[in-house]
């Protein structure tokens, strides 16, 4: 089950939000960021200095990757040849801490603080409705950022990363007076309070073998997980059953119409010669009609369709043709107003280049008095469709 939900829920969008605390005060650091097949994409980097700012600005629909350092954060360089270091991490008690490590061949890096430190700002983020899908203690992540910033040396929030022969060698905190770093990443420039962040999120799709972390409330991720799945699930359940009840509503309304029809039938045999007599009538009544008004006329019609089937290339297809429109809505009393020097047609195109090259064509004939572009748009696919009104300039 756990591995059908990691399957439909995908989080393709994350919050990265950095909290930096030092002697004076708390600053935040927030990355949003979008997976995009291979590549994480940066949407948006920003800096906050109060936490009602920072909530405001926070989606809290999108879960959070949570990193804390400053006061409060230790790193450590263990060197596993040393046997004092051994035995200091052999001893060390993770009960009382949380933690982020990476490991060498040679060395362990650890950025470490107590419980309380991390988990003040963590219940302080969910207290505020904000999910936390993951969290890192200290800068160590930012060992991945040396993939794309091939420097030997790189600054993550205030300390120092030293690179040799592509390994991470030490860890030093900077001077007090820095001015802050900008690195140029995914075609834009963040801050060395941001680059951590930008690593959380590559260990969090990757899930790096040399970075080891501590837990807290570990059955958060899995509850977003189930929470997201369900709700698409819920959506997808919703969904299918409206497109159920539309297939079962059209096909009433085609069973009912299959059945007014075989009606219609019988009833048809009983009043054919009734039905047939109207029709006639109508039929002498509408004629009466056109011949008053003149439309009735073939080569009138014919000759423009023609000349307008002549002219238009293959890719422009046309979806209505109407010659002489009524000029306004009428009623039922009112005689029928035509407009004999128009022309709409209504279509559409994939090739513009073709499509302006017609409207010249049309607009130099001599039977064109004016040609106007009603509208044109473009639909998702790229195609192009028109409504074009002429004006005859003699009828």
């Amino acid at each position: 089950m756990e591995f059908i939900f990691n399957k439909i829920v995908k989080f393709n969008t994350l919050q990265a939000v950095g909290i930096f605390k030092d002697d004076i005060s708390i600053r935040f650091y927030v990355l949003k960021i979008r997976k995009k097949k291979n590549s994480i994409e940066i949407l948006e980097a920003t800096k906050y200095d109060d936490f009602e700012f920072l909530k405001n600005k926070l989606d809290s629909k999108i879960p959070i990757l949570l990193l804390i350092d400053g006061k409060g954060v230790v790193n450590k360089k263990i060197d596993l040849k040393d046997e004092k270091d051994v035995e200091w991490i052999k001893n060390l008690d993770y009960s009382n801490i949380h933690f982020t490590s990476y490991s060498t061949s040679e060395n362990q890096f650890l950025s470490f603080c107590r419980n309380h430190v991390l988990e003040e700002y963590y219940d302080m983020m969910q207290q505020n409705s904000f999910q936390i899908i993951d969290f890192y203690v200290g800068a160590i992540v930012t060992v991945l950022a040396h993939d794309f910033v091939d420097k030997s040396k790189i600054t993550a929030n205030e300390n120092i990363f030293y690179f040799e022969e592509n390994n991470l060698v030490n860890i030093i905190k900077k001077d007090e007076n820095y001015e802050p770093l900008f690195y140029s990443v995914d075609e834009k420039s963040i801050s060395n309070f941001h680059l951590p962040l930008y690593s959380a999120a590559i260990n969090f799709y990757v899930q790096e073998e040399a970075i080891a972390k501590s837990t807290y409330k570990s059955n958060e991720k899995d509850e977003i997980i189930y929470k997201k799945a369900f709700e698409i699930l819920g959506i997808t359940m919703v969904v299918s059953f409206f497109c159920l009840l539309l297939v079962s509503y059209f096909s009433i309304q085609y069973f009912i119409g299959k059945n007014a029809s075989l009606t219609l039938e019988i009833n048809y045999a009983t009043k054919s010669y009734k039905l047939i007599s109207d029709l006639e009538n109508e039929k002498e009544s509408k004629f009466k009609i056109l011949n008053e008004i003149g439309a009735s006329s073939k080569n009138f019609i014919s000759y423009y369709n023609y000349q307008i089937a002549r002219l238009t290339p293959s890719d422009i297809k046309f979806s209505t043709i109407e010659f002489a429109p009524l000029k306004k809505e009428i009623k039922k009393t009112d005689k029928p107003e035509f407009d004999f020097k128009t022309i709409i047609i209504k279509g559409q195109t994939i090739d513009e280049v073709s499509f302006n090259s017609w409207i010249d064509v049309l607009k130099n004939e001599k039977w064109v008095s004016k040609l106007e572009i009603i509208s044109i748009k473009k639909d998702r696919k790229n195609d192009t469709f028109f409504e074009l009104k002429i004006t005859i300039a003699d009828v």
